[in-house]
């Protein structure tokens, strides 16, 4: 057992009379009141052992075989977080079976929840300009555990839908826990051209409002053309390896060079990578 840090427990006041035991609850400290004791590589009896020793209040084990003890009880220190790889305790608790702690964890998925969150642990990551689909593609990490998907924007979590949201039918944005399968998106959004699209059109975005909202370097025009595939991209510009991504189409977004390196395109073209010309061979005399 590795022994990280100790500090002085003068004062420790008792158990509140009356107040109800907490025994396995997954979460995480809201850090008003540090753990007293930290170890590494102790088990969960190891730990509830250690916490009588000192007198503490309560403790928490950890999937990864950690300990802490605290000087307050677990109500009011601790943020319930089912996917939480901590667990607290109180400290006259018994222990949980594994398999019951196991199983809190990997409850059924909560799917297509509307609301907002509830600011306890914000999300981790943003993007823009994604729907439903591409936003569940950015929730493959091992730490996201849920996402949320709407008005164009995605949040990722680290902790489950039921952890997270506060349900609000009006809200336009709709949580997912990481299993959960998402809804076709409707073809909303970016009106797309009616008629023939334009295709390699050379010219410069107008600028102002009408700006690039992706940009990639170093692909060809054909993984430019996929990366177009969402329902906010009206059209994309290629040129010198680099690829533009706009929010409106080619009409919309242009100003017609000819001697202009970019090309822009509606998402309906057919795009081809230019074979390279032929090296001329001189016939033998």
């Amino acid at each position: 057992m590795i022994f990280s840090y100790l500090l002085p427990l003068a004062g420790l006041s008792t158990l509140v009379l009356g107040q109800a035991q907490q025994c396995g609850i997954n979460g995480y400290d809201r850090g008003r009141n540090p753990a007293i004791y930290f170890a590494a590589n102790t088990t969960a009896p190891q730990c509830k052992n250690i916490c009588a020793i000192l007198e503490g209040l309560s403790f928490a084990t950890s999937t990864a075989e950690e300990c802490l003890v605290y000087n307050v009880t677990v109500t009011g220190n601790v943020i319930p977080v089912i996917s939480s790889p901590y667990t607290f305790y109180d400290a006259p608790c018994d222990l949980l079976p594994p398999e019951e702690v196991l199983k809190a964890r990997q409850a059924e998925p909560s799917c297509n929840v509307l609301g907002y969150d509830n600011g306890l642990i914000p999300a981790y990551y943003y993007l823009n300009s994604t729907d439903s689909a591409e936003c569940k593609a950015a929730c493959t990490a091992q730490e996201c555990v849920s996402f949320a998907s709407g008005a164009d924007e995605c949040f990722l979590y680290n902790m489950t839908v039921t952890d997270t949201v506060v349900a609000m039918d009006t809200s336009p944005y709709a949580f997912y826990d990481a299993a959960c399968e998402v809804p076709a998106t409707p073809p909303t959004g970016v009106a797309r051209r009616q008629v023939a699209p334009l295709c390699a059109q050379p010219g410069w975005d107008k600028g102002g409002d009408v700006v690039a909202y992706g940009y990639y370097s170093g692909i060809t025009i054909e993984t430019c053309k996929t990366a177009c595939v969402s329902r906010t991209c009206g059209s994309f510009a290629y040129g010198s390896n680099t690829c533009y991504l706009y929010n409106s189409t080619v009409t919309d977004t242009i100003n017609f060079d000819p001697t202009s390196p970019i090309n822009f395109y509606d998402p309906a073209c057919d795009v081809m990578t230019p074979a390279p010309s032929p090296t001329p061979v001189t016939p033998p005399a």
